[in-house]
């Protein structure tokens, strides 16, 4: 479903791997970080997003242009991670909660919600 549109060995830089970037994001939606901006100075500051990123620092362009790129392919996996979840058994069914909101980033996302 991704890899098709980055996979670029031709010319330029290789691109980003797309497991790498969906785990970057679908990790920073869970946490509430929408900003591609914001991702991106998780991806070169905290450690957690560096061990998910494989030690990678996209652009925050890289990062915009991904997510705009399959907005509602990214929300499909986004809202199965829940119930994959419950299906390996790793909620506890008396604090499980599967409405999860999502936002999608767009590229002219220039707030920033760090705290």
């Amino acid at each position: 479903m991704f890899y098709r549109r980055y996979k670029n060995d031709v010319n330029g830089r290789p691109a980003y791997d797309s497991a790498v970037l969906l785990k970057i994001i679908l990790f920073a939606y869970s946490k509430g970080i929408t900003s591609s901006r914001e991702i991106d100075w998780c991806c070169r500051n905290n450690i957690i997003f560096k061990a998910l990123a494989c030690n990678s620092e996209p652009h925050f362009m890289t990062i915009a242009d991904f997510i705009s790129s399959k907005p509602g392919d990214i929300e499909a996996i986004f809202e199965q991670v829940p119930l994959v979840c419950d299906e390996q058994g790793l909620l506890e069914h008396e604090h499980r909660s599967l409405g999860i909101p999502i936002a999608i980033a767009n590229k002219n996302d220039y707030h920033s919600c760090k705290s």
